[in-house]
């Protein structure tokens, strides 16, 4: 089950894009990311674990349940970690506590 709080990437169309971030909301009216779109996450993961305030380059995005095609915890493996696996790496924090300070 997904929560407010987890790292998630979500699936959308119409048109068909990719948004990667942290959970804020979901019910059946849509789904509330703060976030990016996932092409852009290697270089918001450089400045974040540069120093940057990187939290002022993420958006709160709402996405109707209409547009919604899945949504993914984001996950990675031993060998491929997932985006929020390299900024804990990285950064000592999971993303909701960076997100969150």
């Amino acid at each position: 089950m997904m929560s407010p709080g987890d790292p998630i990437i979500a699936y959308l169309r119409d048109p068909r894009e990719r948004v990667w971030g942290v959970l804020r909301a979901l019910d059946p009216a849509g789904v509330t990311i703060e976030g990016c779109a996932l092409e852009g996450v290697d270089s918001w993961l450089r400045a974040a674990a540069g120093g940057a305030d990187a939290r002022r380059d993420l958006s709160v995005l709402f996405f109707p349940m209409g547009r919604v095609e899945r949504l993914l915890l984001d996950r990675g493996t031993p060998a491929s970690p997932s985006p929020s696996e390299q900024f804990t790496a990285a950064s000592g924090l999971s993303l909701a506590a960076y997100l969150e300070a």
